[in-house]
């Protein structure tokens, strides 16, 4: 049975430097008895607050399984599961080898909203034609694209598929 997994730790490069801005503003904030700028800091501190925790809340782990995409929520510990048939578009970013993302668009249900989940690519370049083989088995209507648009990745798939 082939099993592949995937994250979307890659939000710890935005997770980082707001928790930096919130030690500093925090230090800065207490360092003062100018009340204007104690409050100004509060403010800039709860905006700060706000953003690491929509950050945080958007952190998964994915699973693909013989029937459908686990999504573990890390934060919520909740799961959500994304039946094959509800996927429409499977797109592969290609960065550098190890930085190349995956991002799938889904459909809750049938005429319910388009939903995005982003997550660091599944295989490695040199093995997306397997995966997209394996994805396709599992719904064929699934539309493959590529950024930027003559990648390594794209030229491999077309002739792949010929």
């Amino acid at each position: 049975m082939t099993r592949y997994a995937s994250n979307n730790y890659f939000l710890f490069d935005k997770i980082m430097p707001v928790l930096v801005l919130i030690v500093i503003c925090a230090i800065l904030t207490l360092r003062t008895e100018n009340s204007t700028v104690i409050l100004a800091g509060i403010v800039i501190l709860l905006l700060l607050s706000t953003l690491l925790i929509r950050l945080m809340s958007r952190l998964t782990s994915i699973d693909l399984t013989e029937n459908g995409i686990i999504v573990n929520h890390l934060i919520t510990r909740s799961q959500t599961t994304i039946a094959y048939h509800n996927i429409l578009e499977l797109q592969h970013q290609f960065r550098y080898p190890v930085f190349s993302r995956n991002r799938i668009k889904y459909q809750l249900g049938l005429g319910g909203k388009i939903k995005v989940l982003k997550f660091t690519s599944v295989v490695q370049n040199g093995e997306f034609n397997d995966f997209a083989s394996w994805v396709k088995s599992k719904n064929s209507k699934i539309k493959f694209t590529f950024l930027p648009p003559d990648s390594p990745v794209e030229v491999a798939f077309k002739k792949f598929n010929k």
